[in-house]
């Protein structure tokens, strides 16, 4: 029970989290409260994607922070004088005060953030917002959106070969499908990524770690006639060589892009990206 929210919140070593979900197999009552909390992330996740707060709401936030320090600061002066003058003050008491203050301001801030969010929201699901298109936000929220769970295959095999043969003479794909340490291929299921717009992700499973890997494909050529979709501005500068690779963060969740040839790979897991990139094989990364 200790380990469950730091399991959920990815906040666990790999040694606890696999120590965690290996006991979960036979305590079905902790399984489900595991299952539970982890659904409930995931949603509220999606539902509620981490935004940056508007400039003006962070400068008064700062403003209130730096008068809340140069009251103290008076306080603490004041306070001082006081108890020299009247021993009988209780050694905490001079501290009460600034507690207060704190608490207040912290409600203002949470009250203002509030109402802010509420009358920014229209605006923020209207505005054409950087980001919002890249391959790798959308990868993520379709993850969260699954809760990583495994999907039925379109075409099911452990065989990389015949997938990569399947999408070549299916699709005219011609990509690697790249080993997993760790992971069992399961098999390719094609997504619609936009509306519109449909792309093969590669399916791995993690028995021992009761994990799904999602392995998204995308032809550059596809990706550029796309008038929304986009890559990650830094992922392409970083992404030259064969072993180069670029994580991204989207509301806790990584993923892990590469290019090869005129092919870009995004993957998702709940593992760190960099431990995921450490798994890829052809990646050649030790964290």
């Amino acid at each position: 029970m200790s380990l469950l929210h730091a399991v959920v919140d990815n906040e666990a070593s790999e040694r606890e989290k696999e120590a965690f979900l290996k006991f979960i197999e036979t305590h079905p009552e902790i399984r489900k409260e595991y299952e539970e909390i982890r659904q409930l992330k995931l949603l509220l996740a999606r539902k509620f994607p981490k935004k940056r707060a508007p400039e003006h709401l962070r400068q008064q936030v700062f403003q209130k922070i730096d008068a809340i320090n140069a009251n103290d600061s008076e306080a603490g002066r004041y306070d001082s004088l006081k108890i020299h003058e009247n021993r009988i003050l209780k050694p905490f008491y001079p501290y009460i005060s600034p507690a207060i203050r704190y608490a207040t301001a912290a409600a203002v801030v949470l009250i203002i953030t509030f109402f802010t969010i509420l009358s920014l929201d229209r605006i923020i699901q209207t505005q054409s917002g950087t980001g919002d298109d890249f391959i790798e936000n959308l990868a993520a929220q379709y993850y969260m959106t699954t809760g990583g769970l495994y999907i039925e295959p379109l075409f099911k095999t452990d065989s990389p070969t015949e997938a990569e043969n399947f999408l070549i003479s299916q699709y005219n794909m011609d990509i690697s499908v790249p080993g997993i340490k760790g992971a069992q291929f399961a098999g390719l299921v094609m997504v619609e990524f936009l509306d519109g717009f449909e792309t093969p992700m590669l399916e791995y499973i993690q028995p021992d770690l009761s994990e799904t890997i999602y392995l998204f494909v995308f032809d550059l050529d596809e990706v550029s006639s796309n008038t929304v979709l986009e890559r990650h501005n830094e992922a392409v500068k970083t992404c030259i060589q064969k072993h180069d690779f670029y994580v991204t963060e989207t509301d806790s969740f990584h993923s892990v892009s590469w290019l090869w040839d005129n092919i870009w790979y995004t993957a998702v897991s709940s593992h760190n990206g960099y431990d995921l990139a450490s798994l890829i094989e052809p990646l050649n990364y030790s964290p």
